[in-house]
């Protein structure tokens, strides 16, 4: 499961995503459809604690990652 609550997260001062909310519950079947440069990939470095956002509640299988 993920949890992610008022996300914000910026590259080099440029910010990508803000304050996106995004709940996946366990056994669903997601698809992140954007245009290019919309995010997408931020989003799934963020969830996992790839990357550090620059504001959030991130949950993964319900513990915060560690970035």
């Amino acid at each position: 499961m993920i949890d992610l609550q008022d996300v914000w997260a910026s590259y080099d001062g440029v910010g990508v995503l803000e304050s996106v909310d995004l709940t996946v519950k366990d056994k669903v079947f997601l698809a992140i459809i954007d245009p290019n440069d919309g995010g997408k990939s931020t989003l799934l470095k963020v969830s996992p604690g790839l990357i550090k956002p620059e504001q959030s509640m991130v949950k993964l299988l319900g513990d915060v990652p560690r970035t």
